[in-house]
This record gives C-alpha cells, sequence and structure tokens, in this order.
C-alpha cells in the first residue's frame, strides 16, 4: 500500500502543475456583436429615404427587411 501511495502522489503533482494558470474561470466574451445605436433623427432619415425608394427596388426592399431581422435577433443575444 505505501508504494501505491508513493506513486500516485508524482502523478498527482504532475496533474496539478498541468492545471492552466490559477485554475479559476475566465471571462467569457460575448460571440454577438453589438448592433449598432443610430439615434432618432438618423432613423427619421432612413425611414423617409426607404419608404421614397421606387417599388421596383425589391432585392434592396429584403435585404432592409432582413437587416431589421438580423438586428432585432441580435438584441436578443
Amino acid at each position: 500500500m505505501k508504494l501505491l501511495q508513493w506513486l500516485l502522489i508524482p502523478g498527482l503533482i504532475c496533474l496539478t502543475a498541468c492545471a492552466p494558470e490559477t485554475s479559476r474561470p475566465h471571462t467569457v466574451a460575448g460571440l454577438c456583436p453589438e448592433p449598432v445605436a443610430y439615434g432618432p433623427d438618423f432613423q427619421q432619415q432612413l425611414a423617409d429615404e426607404f419608404e421614397a425608394l421606387p417599388v421596383d427596388h425589391t432585392a434592396l426592399w429584403q435585404a432592409m427587411m432582413d437587416y431589421g431581422r438580423l438586428r432585432a435577433a441580435l438584441r436578443v443575444c
């Protein structure tokens, strides 16, 4: 039994020596980017310009709607 203890002690020392730094948890950075905050004046200007677009620009309309959904998802994330 003493031999087993003498074999286990160096093994335990080696395991604790391999512990990262001081073994305390690190802060986890958020994986979701923060959406850009737009002021009310800019939002109004953007809405006016968006409404002034011709209806036949469906690709641009679709991209803007997708961007809006993305911003909403980022707020939740």
